[in-house]
């Protein structure tokens, strides 16, 4: 992907792209920074079917998350063209957990990183009965 094969609806969307990064990818769908003079977005696209319905599904997921006040980006858009989709969100900047806790040689801020995401996931959690509505 380069910023040419971007759909003009999106670039309509944030404005110039001043330049494109690749973090380390996953297996599902292609997933970029955008940098533009006003901030950072993350784009992901998917080619195949079931890649495709699992975007779907994660952006509807981030759209009622974002309104629970977890910290999760706000999905600004969604995009179908021919077989590709796209979505549009937030750059959040930081690291994994795996990464943290690798990199991290004190005892109690590992533990206190483990907390906090165990907290954030019962939150999700407690929000299942909702996004299960979602998905009706």
């Amino acid at each position: 992907m380069n910023i040419q094969d971007l759909p003009i609806q999106i670039i309509e969307q944030i404005g110039k792209v001043q330049k494109i990064a690749f973090p380390r990818q996953g297996h599902t769908s292609i997933v970029a920074i955008l940098d533009t003079p006003d901030k950072k977005y993350v784009i992901k696209k998917t080619e195949n079917d079931l890649y495709n319905e699992w975007l779907s599904e994660e952006y509807k997921m981030l759209q009622y998350l974002y309104h629970t006040g977890l910290p999760v980006p706000q999905a600004y858009s969604y995009h179908v063209e021919n077989k590709s989709r796209w979505l549009l969100m937030d750059y959040i900047d930081g690291i994994s957990l795996r990464e943290f806790l690798s990199k991290e040689p004190n005892l109690k801020d590992k533990e206190k990183a483990i907390f906090n995401f165990g907290l954030c996931l019962k939150k999700i959690h407690e929000c299942s009965s909702h996004i299960e509505l979602l998905k009706k």
